[in-house]
């Protein structure tokens, strides 16, 4: 008898998956998205120069008819005199192969293409990194749901992870030209490591190495990979002793002298640390932390909740995680602490909760461990609906995924009175009155509390009748 494996079968339906969100996506992008403003931009005039000059000297560049987006706050003098960018320079670096494909295809590109395809030049090359990116993205999903297989069965791992890209913000920024898209991508291979009962010397040296550099994309992400680096040291305590001497110097090596070499770079070009953006101000406060956290999961406009409805369990869910799973919670906590005490915790212009991508596949897996709970599983179906309902509207008005206008998303504004009583239940953090953001975030933390109340109780229940029986 012939047939293919279990886990053949699993790899096909997780391509199969992943190839349909590819689709989905794609065809999101192709009728409204915001291209020419933000950060993209400018980190795509890096590319061009390392492609076009090979050098980070950009002043050529910006000045160039061809430009992008004009200059202005992006870029600054470095020690050497040179006009650089104040974002680092490791996604860049890695669009370059990329970018000359892309420049190549946009300066061939006949006229009569380009009126076919509704977009100019630019555009056309901004689209052809941006779909390659996805693809990346793409692959990045089939190592979650590879990863969610370990905890729950195969249909359900399946569901999450459909479930989770089709919630923005992974939905809003899977392609985008953003260091948070390639953390993300990163972040799903730690995860798939974590959860893979005997991952392979090649994976992990991989992985070593994809944490490693992860902070030349942006240095934000140095306590979020040396968190990686504790959990998976802790976690894999036992597969660690029994490394060889040689093993654990190289692997080491791998990981922290990118860091030192990324730090050696930033004091050689700009003299201090922290880079080009904490030369004149340092844009982190302890006191703005409370503001920055209820923003990110609450506001009206950029918070978690605004768009994706079905992250408002979200401490419920890691309340019941695997207890195995709770030291998971440093690595959130790196990432989410640090963005919430930013000046900027809503990101600028983009879609909401931006910065909060990176360590939402752990979130996929604390949501998957909350399913354990009957009570859970009608929750997070119920949850899922509404998103569903928001994902379905959003692909017909991608440009309302894009709030625009301080304290206003277009989202709930077009989604009718379900939307309009949605956003009156959501404040708007950084204008509105402190009461409405006092009163929305206790409604959340109750309805979590008693989440986790009735399934714990839920769960001794069952085994008080399994013990009796």
């Amino acid at each position: 008898m012939t047939g293919r494996s279990p886990d053949r079968h699993a790899r096909r339906d997780r391509t199969l998956v992943a190839l349909g969100l590819y689709l989905f996506i794609w065809s999101l992008t192709t009728h409204g998205k915001y291209s020419d403003s933000g950060d993209e931009p400018n980190y795509l005039m890096i590319a061009r120069s390392l492609v076009r000059d090979h050098d980070l000297d950009l002043a050529n560049n910006y000045a160039a008819p061809d430009a992008l987006t004009p200059a202005g706050a992006h870029v600054r003098r470095a020690r050497d005199g040179t006009l650089q960018s104040t974002h680092d320079i490791g996604l860049p670096l890695l669009l370059v192969p990329i970018e000359a494909v892309a420049e190549r295809i946009a300066t061939t590109a006949s006229d009569a293409t380009l009126r076919r395809f509704r977009m100019p030049r630019d555009l056309l090359e901004y689209s052809v990194v941006s779909l390659a990116m996805l693809a990346c993205v793409c692959v990045a999903f089939t190592w979650l749901a590879a990863g969610l297989e370990e905890v729950t069965s195969h249909g359900r791992a399946l569901a999450i992870t459909t479930l989770f890209v089709l919630s923005p913000p992974v939905l809003t920024e899977s392609f985008l030209i953003f260091p948070e898209t390639l953390a993300l991508i990163v972040m799903c291979a730690c995860v798939r490591w974590l959860l893979t009962p005997q991952p392979g010397a090649l994976k992990t040296w991989l992985l070593a190495g994809a944490l490693g550099y992860l902070p030349w994309c942006h240095r934000k992400y140095s306590p979020l990979v040396l968190a990686c680096l504790v959990v998976i040291v802790w976690q894999r305590r036992d597969q660690v002793r029994t490394w060889t001497a040689g093993t654990r110097a190289g692997l080491g090596a791998l990981f922290l002298l990118p860091h030192a070499a990324f730090y050696w770079w930033t004091w050689h070009t700009w003299g201090n640390l922290g880079g080009p953006q904490l030369l004149d101000v340092t844009p982190l406060s302890m006191q703005a932390m409370p503001h920055g956290f209820t923003g990110l999961l609450l506001d009206r406009q950029y918070g978690l909740v605004a768009n994706a409805p079905v992250y408002l369990a979200v401490f419920a869910y890691w309340a019941l995680v695997d207890r195995s799973r709770r030291g998971w919670l440093l690595i959130v906590a790196s990432l989410v602490l640090p963005m919430a005490a930013y000046a900027e915790w809503w990101a600028g212009f983009s879609p909401p909760a931006r910065y909060l991508v990176p360590i939402l596949p752990f979130c996929a897996v604390a949501l998957a461990d909350s399913l354990r709970v009957p009570l859970m599983r009608l929750v997070v179906a119920s949850l899922a609906g509404v998103q569903l309902v928001f994902t379905g509207f959003a692909w017909h008005h991608p440009l309302s995924l894009w709030p625009w206008i301080d304290g206003y998303n277009p989202l709930l504004r077009d989604l009718g009175p379900v939307g309009h009583v949605y956003a009156r239940f959501l404040p708007t953090v950084r204008a509105g009155p402190a009461s409405h953001v006092v009163i929305s975030a206790a409604i959340v933390i109750a309805f979590n509390v008693v989440l986790v109340w009735v399934a714990r109780r839920s769960v001794r229940g069952q085994k008080r009748l399994a013990a009796s029986s």
